[in-house]
């Protein structure tokens, strides 16, 4: 995880996006990249809830690193859903090409990264890192239903927040495992 992050140079881009986002060594690698010059946009869940979890937490480690608030996307629409995405998207270059994903199941917390029996994966396939890139984007707007939004209006940011994710890649629903495409499908 840490050397996907200390991969990206100067001119290079990490569009990253986390539910829990506040196990230091990896958010100080964040602003390590920052401080060479990667352009770095990271997308964090900052919904104001009760319980304040985990956008306290990832706040707070996020100041005590130093990253800059330019560096930071609140997602704070769509109250009633945790926004459960773990992944970075490297784009290589002036040319911001999308290379590589880091993807999976940890979060990034002690937790996540050694207590709990989650996967990531470095993929090195350019479509894929486009198509992770896409979806960054439309989190980057921070859509769905926001506080204070009428029911109506609720429902139908939910569902146009769906069908610009559909838009991205149908789903892969099969009828036999022959007809499952071959290489890698986000």
């Amino acid at each position: 995880l840490i050397a996907f992050v200390e991969q990206a140079k100067k001119d290079d881009t990490l569009l990253a996006c986390f539910y829990e986002f506040r196990y230091p060594e990896v958010v100080v690698a964040f602003k390590a990249a920052i401080d060479r010059g990667v352009q770095v946009s990271i997308i964090i869940d900052a919904k104001n809830n009760a319980e304040k979890f985990p956008r306290d937490d990832n706040l707070r480690t996020i100041q005590a690193a130093g990253i800059p608030a330019k560096n930071i996307i609140c997602r704070q629409a769509n109250q009633s859903s945790i926004q459960h995405n773990k992944f970075i998207v490297f784009i290589k270059g002036k040319s911001q090409t999308p290379t590589a994903v880091w993807t999976g199941s940890t979060n990034i917390s002690q937790g996540g990264i050694f207590g709990q029996t989650n996967v990531g994966h470095w993929v090195r396939d350019g479509q894929t890192a486009k198509q992770f890139a896409g979806y960054w984007h439309i989190l980057s707007n921070d859509p769905g239903g926001a506080a204070g939004d009428e029911r109506a209006e609720v429902i139908a940011k939910n569902k146009a927040l769906k069908q610009a994710v559909v838009a991205l890649q149908q789903d892969v629903a099969p009828d036999n495992l022959a007809a499952i495409p071959h290489g890698i499908t986000p």
